[in-house]
Parts: C-alpha cells; structure tokens; sequence
C-alpha cells in the first residue's frame, strides 16, 4: 500500500468509530493503539524509535543553579527553556519519518514539572502522529487550511 492509498483508506469517515474527541475544543485524534495497528496491517515489518536524550542535572554553585550531564544517563525526552519535548521516529516501507511532540496536558497546554505518565502520554501522541506522516488518519490533523484530503 502507498501513502496516498492510506491516506484515503484512513479518511475520518472510513475510520468509522476509531476516531475519538478529546476537550473542550472537540479534537479529533486516531489512538496511539489504532494507529499502530493500522501501520502495521499495511507495512507488517514497521518499527518505530523514541528517542534518548542526556539527562541534566542540577546542582547549586556558590548560590547559582549549574547543570550538567553524565555519560550514559539519558531520558525519554528533552527539557528546554521552552518545555518538554519527546522525538519519535516511524519507519514502514524503509522510510522513517519523525515527530517531535511537545509533552502537553489535556488542553493542549505545555506542562512545567511533567510526570513520568504525561511524558508517557506525549510519546503515544508522537507516535501516533508520527504514523500519520506515514498517511495513517492524516486527515484528521488536516486544517481548514487544507479542506478534505479526500
């Protein structure tokens, strides 16, 4: 199957029920699982990859906050002066594409101090949009800007 066999086999009509809407803004989204599922029922031999980043550490100098890294330690995500962020990587028919997903709440808004179940959370939420940039449920993070891909 080819992208744009999946993209129009994965419309949001022809997911049926697979689709789901989270918050108060009414979001449509493919499950992580869905997803997967979908992917791997066209391309069987999928893989995907979260990435590791080195873990920072904090440590007070003379009253000023230093950090630093250890070699080896690393974490599945990467904490900026902007927030938290998780890298995954899909790939299917030996093309890998990558999501990087900022680790949100439930209204979309970043979080400052994130869990380990909401960087979890956001991981599931880059693979499923990194399978999308595969053609599985595109549609659903298509805009008003691009009107139906069908």
């Amino acid at each position: 199957m080819n992208f744009n066999e999946l993209v129009k086999s994965t419309t949001k009509p022809r997911l049926g029920n697979k689709v789901q809407t989270k918050g108060r803004d009414g979001f449509d989204y493919l499950s992580w699982a869905h997803a997967v599922h979908i992917l791997g029922t066209a391309y069987p031999d999928f893989s995907f990859e979260v990435r590791n980043f080195p873990q920072l550490f904090t440590r007070k100098v003379e009253g000023e906050a230093e950090y630093y890294v250890l070699d080896g330690v690393t974490v599945p995500y990467n904490r900026t002066s902007t927030g938290y962020y998780v890298e995954v990587s899909v790939t299917a028919d030996k093309l890998t594409r990558t999501q990087v997903h900022p680790v949100l709440d439930g209204r979309n808004q970043p979080i400052a101090q994130p869990t380990s179940f909401q960087i979890n959370t956001s991981i599931q939420r880059a693979l499923a949009k990194a399978i999308a940039l595969h053609g599985v449920g595109l549609s659903l993070y298509a805009g008003e800007d691009l009107g139906d891909i069908e």
